[in-house]
């Protein structure tokens, strides 16, 4: 895994064996990048991704989403989607049309829930 660098608020630098890259997943220009703490990778189980295009003919991934999930001490499911939709208000229909075909088709393990609303 590559192990990356930042800043915190006060500029400082934080070590590089601080933060190590767990996963980089891509649909074509969409792109979901996970990053985390280097004492958390052994805590992290299952770690999953998915795709799902929605653009032309819902085949072409210029328009879509990308998901990664995983699991940390075997009780906290995270799931992260990032997505790319049709512009514009007057799309709006077709934008949640997207949105639900992106959850129902980006498929992670049993017990990964991903795709709630808050409130579910």
């Amino acid at each position: 895994m590559e192990q990356m660098t930042g800043a915190t608020k006060g500029g400082s630098s934080i070590p590089k064996s601080s933060y190590v890259l767990l996963s980089i997943q891509s649909l074509w220009s969409i792109h979901l990048v996970i990053i985390c703490r280097s004492d958390l990778k052994t805590r992290i189980k299952n770690l999953s991704s998915s795709t799902e295009a929605t653009g032309i003919a819902h085949v072409l991934g210029n328009k879509g989403g990308v998901t990664t999930g995983f699991v940390i001490d075997n009780t906290t499911s995270l799931a992260f989607t990032t997505c790319h939709l049709a512009a514009r208000v007057t799309r709006l229909h077709t934008r949640q049309e997207n949105y639900e075909e992106i959850v129902n088709g980006t498929h992670l393990p049993c017990g990964m829930a991903h795709g709630t609303q808050p409130g579910e």
